[in-house]
């Protein structure tokens, strides 16, 4: 926020004509360049890669990793999605014995995806009380992606094995559909009621980073202003 105050004017001045028409409706920022969630389904248009998950899961993501959660928790299944740069191409079962260097993996098979190269193995868990251990390599274009699955105690491990791949399956190269989906964020100009602060606007805002603030920022009342009754307000949706 204070590199963004070096943007500031000095005076503010007064919208003119249709400027709130105008500004209702904008598409609101590119919070799927690093990476955004719509139900099951995980999408990253920098990568311009879209990931769906079993229904119903619950998914999250971090700069890493895309995880995905069965709705009765780690405890029924689990599956991580990474992206490595590949150091040199290998068949994708020499990818796992090679690069990733597992030595636990008890069984596999090389398949086709989508067209795409691509293998899933059966990992040794008989140490744990994990059910089903899966592995997955999925080649995408000039990307490999890492798939690692856990069916747990209360899994059943021939659901999870089908949920596995059915993901591995489901991921794909962005639409435009995608996109609009993607990039649904929009700013959405309201009249604020009396009392109205930031913070309370901020609890239902989708911006992840900084919302008060950055509502704030959006109507030039940063670091500490507050709307006023009967002011118009951007807000996002």
């Amino acid at each position: 926020m204070a590199y963004a105050q070096q943007y500031l004017p000095d005076e503010l001045r007064e919208p003119e004509g249709d400027f709130w028409n105008l500004m209702n409706g904008l598409v609101y920022g590119d919070e799927a360049a690093r990476g955004l969630v719509r139900d099951s389904t995980y999408y990253h248009s920098a990568l311009r890669v879209v990931i769906e998950f079993p229904d119903q899961w619950q998914v999250g993501y971090s700069s890493s990793r895309v995880n995905g959660v069965a709705p009765g928790g780690t405890g029924v299944g689990s599956i991580s999605v990474m992206r490595h740069q590949p150091v040199k191409r290998k068949s994708p079962a020499k990818y796992v014995t090679d690069v990733l260097q597992r030595d636990d993996v008890t069984g596999g098979e090389e398949l086709e995806i989508n067209g795409n190269e691509a293998y899933i193995g059966e990992v040794d868990t008989s140490e744990s009380n994990v059910l089903l251990g899966l592995i997955g390599i999925l080649y995408s274009r000039n990307d490999v992606f890492y798939f690692k699955g856990e069916c747990g105690p209360k899994g059943d491990p021939e659901t999870f094995r089908k949920e596995f791949r059915a993901t591995m399956e489901a991921l794909r190269s962005m639409t435009q559909d995608d996109l609009k989906i993607a990039n649904s964020q929009r700013i959405e100009v309201i009249v604020a009621e009396p009392g109205q602060t930031y913070a309370e606007l901020a609890q239902n805002s989708p911006i992840r980073d900084y919302p008060e603030e950055t509502l704030r920022l959006l109507n030039g009342h940063h670091p500490n202003g507050e709307p006023r009754a009967g002011d118009y307000v951007k807000v996002v949706r």
